[in-house]
């Protein structure tokens, strides 16, 4: 059996499944991207790993350009001329591709058997055209399974794309786990500095603004809170006018910036952090929850987070907040100021969640899809 998976760019987080593809199926598994990757992260992404790759030419058009802001679904059209070319040659028995694209469209139109790997929720599709829609319904006719991140996927797959419930399948996606010599997390006592951590993008839809304005919440609560801090970990646009809001609110002693942070040190900040939060306003399945569940970090995060009822459980390993209601978050991080053994239970109870995402996982949740596919 070979298989070709089409992924016109990817990054370190994919590279242990495409591994994992490449030891079952050896010189029989093979993706297929561009030769030119948007950013550092996918050049980076491009030189790890063992498994097979072809690197063909192409372009990415950006049709629209409002996603950072949360307001507008993404749309994108990928071109590569020689991308039949390539199929043709390599003559796979099955195509996984991502995401309803052109590339997706390609192998389904060549009449390829073709498993569409799929992570957007109706919240992150809500401004989708009704023309885009159907184009979408049309192709999830022709493709004959998914792999999707979670339960929110699905359902948007089921209610809006009217895919059948048995031709879906979860468990779509993993992160890398913390090198072992970081798995020990520092110590602390009852009255050291508690540090919330949140690793995201400077961008609007991430919601950060939000988060400093329930710092100035709990920093100038009733029993005013100040044995905090609130760590910023990214990099993008939004740098200097969140860097003037934290002014304005007169966070600067509680607030800090580290700037952009390479792949193999973000494990650093986890393991000095206590408590990870996203107040994300719109998200597919954000990999750095699972990365800070592995790092056994309790979870405060966004309802807008489309992995929050996949991995939450509230009051087990962490909460789920409104990030537009800042005295609900302040209150939030109160919690564990106020009762800071919470963070260790909640901690082991996300390490327990985040073992079961892994890249075996996820690679027998495609080869059910196309064990499915065989059977018809």
């Amino acid at each position: 059996m070979k298989i070709i998976y089409l992924s016109p760019w990817f990054y370190t987080y994919r590279v242990p499944v495409f591994d994992e593809f490449f030891k079952r199926l050896g010189s029989h598994f093979l993706v297929i991207s561009y030769r030119n990757q948007p950013n550092v992260h996918g050049q980076l992404a491009q030189t790890q790993g063992v498994f097979q790759r072809k690197l063909i030419g192409g372009r990415e058009f950006t049709i629209s350009r409002r996603h950072d802001e949360g307001d507008e679904t993404p749309f994108n059209f990928h071109f590569s001329p020689k991308l039949t070319t390539t199929l043709k040659t390599n003559q796979p028995d099955f195509v996984i591709s991502n995401n309803f694209s052109i590339w997706s469209l390609t192998a389904i139109l060549m009449g390829y058997p073709t498993v569409l790997f799929w992570e957007g929720t109706q919240h992150t599709e809500r401004t989708v055209s009704v023309w885009r829609n159907r184009l979408r319904q049309w192709m999830a006719g022709k493709a004959h399974a998914f792999v999707v991140t979670g339960t929110l996927a699905r359902r948007y797959l089921v209610d809006i794309i009217k895919v059948p419930d048995h031709k879906i399948f979860e468990h779509g996606m993993c992160a890398s786990s913390p090198p072992a010599a970081l798995k020990t997390r520092r110590d602390r006592t009852d009255n050291s500095m508690l540090r919330f951590v949140c690793v995201a993008q400077l961008i609007g839809r991430k919601g950060i603004r939000h988060l400093l304005h329930a710092a100035k919440k709990l920093k100038n609560n009733d029993e005013p809170f100040r044995n905090f801090e609130i760590i910023l970990v990214g990099c993008g646009p939004e740098k200097q006018n969140l860097t003037n809001l934290t002014n304005q609110l007169d966070l600067t002693s509680v607030v800090r910036f580290t700037g952009q942070v390479a792949p193999k040190d973000i494990w650093h900040i986890y393991a000095e952090a206590d408590v990870f939060v996203l107040p994300t306003l719109q998200d597919n399945w954000p990999l750095v929850v699972l990365e800070a569940m592995s790092s056994g970090l309790p979870i405060l995060l966004s309802k807008y987070a489309g992995n929050a009822s996949d991995l939450m459980v509230p009051g087990l390993n962490g909460y789920i907040f409104d990030p537009t209601n800042h005295k609900e978050l302040a209150d939030l991080l109160a919690a564990y100021i106020r009762t800071p053994s919470m963070i260790s239970s909640q901690g082991k109870s996300s390490l327990e969640i985040a073992r079961s995402y892994t890249p075996e996982a996820v690679v027998n949740s495609f080869f059910s899809a196309i064990e499915s596919i065989k059977r018809k």
